[in-house]
């Protein structure tokens, strides 16, 4: 197929709706399930003056997989244990990236979030090539190392002051007070940045009445290596400049571990039938 096809092809996939690709089976792994939830093709783009570049996307094959335990938390994921074994299409050919030193190289494991409860999880599998034309689906197999909660419990912290290197004691954990960042005129909200390790999670800023001050969490990251350790920074955001000291509702992580979960999906490549008006 000529390369402009290729693109044409590529850009309908990533414009179809996710039901319209036909997915093959869930992964087998006890107490989870795991299943594709979206696929983007990208080809090679025309090296041609003024052509447009789409934003954010890189040549090859990237699938999306969501990840639900039966029970329990997901907190994150473990990049330096998490492995692809196979990325191929059902002719034979190999998705990951060519002329790669090493596998982690070949392919890119990537963090596409969570959802609020912490129940799932979007794990992005990035490889470099595009399955040949004559392909009509795409497997994959390795497993993803996640952290995992089995439980949490909440914690209520009294007078709490809203300062830098604020410090306080959360279970057998630490929470400090990083940075307190004011209005201006691009952002007109208080953000309050937190530190503190995998154990603990949400946090709930009351006011003198007990009333939620409805601090959003803008961001958040959990960063796993054996430099770093394992630390979760948190920005919070309020609605209206909360009170010097605070109470605070602290759910702490209960029972964390890291998890080898198996991947064996394959996936489908196709465009929806052409129907007749």
């Amino acid at each position: 197929m000529p390369r402009k096809h290729w693109l044409i092809l590529s850009t309908l996939l990533c414009l179809l709706p996710l039901g319209h690709v036909t997915w093959g089976d869930e992964s087998t792994a006890e107490n989870w399930t795991i299943r594709p939830n979206g696929l983007r093709l990208v080809a090679e783009l025309p090296d041609e003056p003024g052509f447009p570049r789409p934003f954010n996307w890189s040549t090859g094959t990237t699938i999306v997989m969501q990840c639900s335990p039966a029970e329990g938390y997901i907190l994150g994921q473990d990049m330096r244990q998490s492995s692809i074994e196979s990325f191929v299409d059902n002719l034979g050919n190999d998705l990951r990236a060519p002329n790669a030193q090493s596998l982690a190289r070949k392919t890119k494991i990537r963090n596409g979030g969570y959802s609020r409860d912490r129940k799932h999880a979007l794990i992005e599998i990035f490889g470099g090539k595009v399955p040949d034309a004559k392909a009509t689906s795409i497997h994959l197999r390795g497993s993803f190392a996640l952290v995992v909660a089995g439980g949490k419990k909440t914690h209520t912290v009294k007078n709490v002051r809203l300062e830098v290197r604020e410090a306080f004691a959360v279970g057998d954990h630490t929470v400090t007070i990083t940075d307190i960042r004011q209005p201006s005129a691009n952002r007109p909200a208080v953000l309050v940045s937190t530190e503190a390790n995998q154990h603990i999670g949400n946090i709930r800023f009351l006011g003198a009445d007990q009333q939620d001050l409805a601090a959003r969490r803008v961001s958040w990251h959990l960063v796993t290596s054996a430099k770093l350790g394992n630390e979760n920074d948190t920005d919070w955001r309020f609605a209206e400049k909360p009170p010097e000291t605070v109470d605070l509702e602290v759910d702490e992580w209960l029972d964390v571990a890291t998890v080898l979960v198996p991947i064996d999906v394959r996936v489908t490549v196709g465009l929806p039938p052409v129907t007749e008006e």
